[in-house]
This record gives structure tokens, C-alpha cells and sequence, in this order.
């Protein structure tokens, strides 16, 4: 089979983060497995599967650390041969790399019903997750009064978004949430069995991950909090998001730290002053901005992390009472400055 290094580079970049996240230790973890017209990454709870109808060769499972390095040395034309090995040529290089067991059961195939979803599905997960040691850490759906309700929570405050699309319930651990968002892409349908969860993009990629049990997440009490905010702040919007903010908040989230993992920037509002200011172990950072959001005092706490990965025009501060939101792509919203450690 002859393919370029660029393209055969690209697809092994899909699956690496089935193949590199979320290792449990189980033997095909960090492996390759060209099969079924496909490239399969595995950790034994993530698995990434991208179409590879070029590969019309034996089945072969390799080890993926070695095979990313063998092939980032090339340019041009791979000839890609299985025998006892898997053997690249390219021009007068060539390396070979050892075939190994392939388990089929940490590559799962899809039994649920795929359900549409909006193209900003995985983001709207990866920017809900929360990474920390609670009992509610990842991401869960579920339908709340005829929606379906994304949230996660670190029990101090709630990331959330609803869907319009009627989709499965599930719920994600923080790696599975995580690495999602990390395959990059659009989505296209949802798909939920007894064991896995399924995430397929535009392109043919399908992400799958071992599901918790959702029917323990805490959503009504989660559920509570939203429909407060949602009903009081009538989308009453204090102010969008420059470029001199989110300029200031990735200076600050240089030094930011928090004990949930996530860099934590504080923002406290008084007198058309916005102050942007973290602390870390490494020192602190602090900043003051002209800014009308209005006429109400607040003050709080935001992931770094959630502002910058989205794009500025689309950011907005939102207040309710003693609430308030930053809203993100995706219609995700963070809902901040809570108490909800008796969730």
C-alpha cells in the first residue's frame, strides 16, 4: 500500500487520543490496530476509530509511541507491507515494528441508535468538564422538564448548556470528557449503550468511552441551581468580553493555580473597574480595566481555560441577583459564584 507521510501522519494524529488517553494499564494501551479499513487508538476506556479505507492489508497492531516517531522522520510516499512485521519504506529508509496482540474487546463496536447532534457537541463537552476529585468530576447529560441538560460541576460551581436534540443520557469521567474535546472536529451523532458512550464527527471519526452509571449523578439537585439563574436573569447582559480582557486573563492564567486543576483567574467588579487578578505557587498576577458592565457590584471566580478557548465576540458576563454566567460557544454557560457543596 503506498500513502503519503502527511496523510498516514493525519490519521494516526485522530486516533492518538484514543490510544493515549485515559491509560488503565491494559495491554493494548498506546497501540495502533489497522483493521476493517480502519486506524483504532485504545487506552481500554477511550477507543478513537477514523475511517482508513486506503488500508487493504492483514490486520496488524503495533505499538503507537514507536510507529508516531518511525513516521515523523519521513517525507513523501510510504510503501506499507504486513508480514511478521509491519514494515515502512521511504526512499531508502525503512523500519519495521513488531506485530502485537490485538484484543477486540477494548474496541467497541457501536450498539445504540446514533442520535444528531449539534456540530459544537464535543466542545460544548470538553468545556463543561471539570477536572477534580469530587464525586460529580467529568460531564453528564440528562433530560430535565423536556430538554437535555450538558452539565459538570467541581460543587462549588456549574458548567452547563442545553441541547435541542433529544440525546441519550450519559455520563463521562474527566478523561473521557476531556480527550473529546481533544480529537478536534466537528460532531454529528451521539450513540449510548450499556457500557460504551459514542461520539461520530462530520469526517467518519467515532469516539468512544467507557459510560458511568448517570442514574447516580445529582441533576435535579444541579438542575435546581440552573432554573434560578435561568429564570431571574432574563438575559440581562452586563457587558461582552475585549480583547484587552482576555488578553489580561491569559497573562493571568500564567500564574494561576486551584486546587480543582483548572487555572482559576478572580474577577471583581466595582465602579466601571473590572480587577482580572490570579495567585499560584508561582506568584500572582493583578490588573485593573475600565469597563461598564453596569451598575451591580460582583465578584468571581472563572477557569482560565473556558474564556480562551472560546472566541472573544462571542464571550458575555450575565448577572441574576447574586448569580452570574459567562456565556461561551455552544450555547455553554458557567454558572459562577455558588455554594453547592451539598450536592
Amino acid at each position: 500500500m503506498i500513502i503519503s507521510s502527511d496523510k498516514f501522519s493525519a490519521l494516526l494524529k485522530r486516533a492518538h487520543v484514543g490510544a493515549f488517553s485515559g491509560v488503565t494499564g491494559v495491554p493494548i494501551a498506546k497501540r495502533f490496530l489497522f483493521a476493517d479499513q480502519k486506524v483504532f487508538g485504545s487506552s481500554g476506556s477511550v477507543c478513537v476509530t477514523a475511517p482508513f479505507p486506503e488500508w487493504d492489508l492483514p490486520e496488524a497492531s503495533v505499538d503507537g509511541a514507536l510507529l508516531e516517531k518511525a513516521v515523523k522522520g519521513f517525507s513523501g510516499d510510504l510503501e506499507i507491507t504486513v508480514g511478521d512485521t509491519l514494515k515502512i519504506v521511504c526512499g531508502r529508509a525503512s523500519v519495521e515494528l513488531p506485530l502485537q496482540e490485538a484484543n477486540r474487546e477494548f474496541y467497541p463496536n457501536v450498539d445504540g441508535e446514533w442520535v444528531p447532534v449539534t456540530r459544537e457537541f464535543p466542545a460544548m463537552v470538553a468545556a463543561c468538564s471539570f477536572s477534580n476529585k469530587t464525586d460529580y468530576a467529568g460531564v453528564a447529560l440528562r433530560h430535565v422538564t423536556g430538554s437535555s441538560l450538558l452539565v459538570g460541576t467541581d460543587q462549588s460551581k456549574i458548567y452547563y448548556g442545553y441541547l435541542c436534540e433529544v440525546v441519550p443520557e450519559f455520563w463521562l469521567n474527566v478523561d473521557a470528557s476531556s480527550a473529546l474535546g481533544q480529537v478536534g472536529g466537528d460532531g454529528e451523532a451521539v450513540a449510548v449503550d450499556d457500557v460504551w458512550f459514542h461520539c461520530k464527527f462530520v469526517d467518519g471519526t467515532i469516539f468512544s468511552a467507557l459510560a458511568m452509571e448517570v442514574e447516580k449523578y445529582p441533576i435535579e439537585d444541579l438542575f435546581n441551581y440552573v432554573q434560578v439563574f435561568d429564570s431571574e436573569a432574563g438575559g440581562k447582559v452586563c457587558g461582552d468580553f475585549t480583547d484587552e480582557m482576555r488578553q489580561a486573563v491569559k497573562q493571568a492564567s500564567i500564574f494561576a493555580g486551584g486546587a480543582t486543576g483548572r487555572k482559576q483567574v478572580s474577577f471583581a467588579y466595582h465602579e466601571k473597574k473590572l480587577r482580572i487578578s490570579s495567585v499560584g505557587a508561582g506568584g500572582s498576577f493583578k490588573t485593573v480595566i475600565d469597563w461598564d458592565g453596569g451598575d451591580t457590584d460582583f465578584a468571581v471566580t472563572v477557569d482560565a481555560g473556558f474564556i480562551l478557548t472560546a472566541k472573544p465576540q462571542q464571550l458575555k458576563l450575565l448577572t441574576a441577583g447574586d448569580l452570574t454566567v459567562l456565556k461561551v460557544p455552544g450555547d455553554v454557560s458557567a454558572l459562577l459564584a455558588l455554594d453547592v457543596e451539598d450536592v
